[in-house]
């Protein structure tokens, strides 16, 4: 473990363990979206060519199996097509305007400098790329999300008088703080069962894949690394290969997970785990609401995730 580089928790973690299953929760949301993340799996490999692929029983993507005299003709022009429609998605840059307030000077500058921040942030988070891969997500899966956080250790140096204080110590160094924005895959994402929107959910967790000493230096605390993963949760085919991560048995599961207000929990909850392994814990929901938004390529009624016509190629 790389114990000499470990740094303290941001928000605090709590020693005790966890006083619920977060993994029972993530393993029923599991299986109620069992066959829409076949589903996905399937998706994604048919555009990438992988067009005579099924998932077996160890959730695992692989060759169907067919007679060797069999031929498998391969429809290349899937990929080519995604682009197409990703780009077409992509076209026009969805970046908000500032309007001025009022027809004097004074408001026409100052719509313009909140044109230029917006712009500024834009180009700083490379959201251009965030666009298109949040895109890809929509049109071969059916669904997307963006993940929106503010990261209080995150932007500038603020600028600090020059000066010890009593003790003999330095200003501890401050930062201006700074919003981030990531797409994040549909697959790591799981919501509470039969919730048809995010406004409807009670709950919702985001399921990460991170180095046990990854943990320790974020977190402060040891994790055992868990194995049983499966590429309906981790949305990859190539898991499980020895050349996909260099040390793919030291990997850990880290979930987060965010709750509404309820009786138990006025202000909502966040809670992140590893295993039985609490690692951090607040009992107020960030910023009041889940830190995602979703998009679907088309509505479906009776679920919460979209449709795409990639599933009836």
């Amino acid at each position: 473990m790389l114990k000499s580089d470990a740094k303290e928790p941001l928000t605090g973690a709590s020693t005790s363990k966890l006083d619920f299953d977060i993994d029972a929760l993530i393993r029923d949301a599991e299986n109620v979206r069992y066959k829409i993340a076949e589903d996905w799996l399937l998706n994604r490999a048919f555009v990438r060519g992988k067009q005579w692929s099924e998932v077996d029983l160890s959730k695992t993507l692989k060759e169907a199996k067919r007679p060797s005299w069999k031929k498998k003709p391969v429809v290349n022009e899937m990929f080519s097509l995604v682009r197409v429609m990703v780009a077409k998605i992509t076209a026009q840059r969805p970046v908000p305007k500032a309007s001025p307030s009022g027809t004097d000077e004074t408001d026409r500058e100052l719509a313009r400098a909140c044109e230029d921040l917006l712009s500024y942030f834009w180009k700083s988070q490379d959201m251009d790329v965030i666009c298109t891969d949040f895109c890809t997500n929509l049109v071969e899966l059916g669904i997307a999300f963006f993940r929106v956080d503010w990261n209080p250790e995150g932007g500038e140096d603020i600028d600090q008088e020059s000066f010890l204080f009593e003790v003999g110590n330095a200003p501890a160094a401050e930062k201006t703080g700074e919003l981030e924005v990531s797409s994040v895959s549909p697959f790591e994402i799981f919501i509470q069962p039969g919730a048809r929107s995010l406004k409807l959910a009670r709950w919702v967790a985001q399921v990460h894949m991170m180095h046990v000493d990854a943990v320790y230096e974020r977190w402060g605390k040891e994790v055992s690394p868990n194995s049983n993963n499966n590429n309906l949760t981790l949305g990859s085919d190539t898991r499980g290969q020895k050349d996909f991560v260099e040390d793919e048995k030291n990997m850990a599961r880290v979930i987060e997970y965010w709750e509404r207000p309820c009786k138990k929990y006025p202000k909502g909850r966040y809670v992140v785990s590893c295993g039985q392994v609490m690692l951090d814990k607040e009992n107020e929901l960030p910023l009041g609401d889940f830190p995602f938004i979703h998009c679907n390529f088309w509505n479906d009624n009776e679920r919460f995730e979209g449709i795409t016509p990639i599933s009836h190629a």
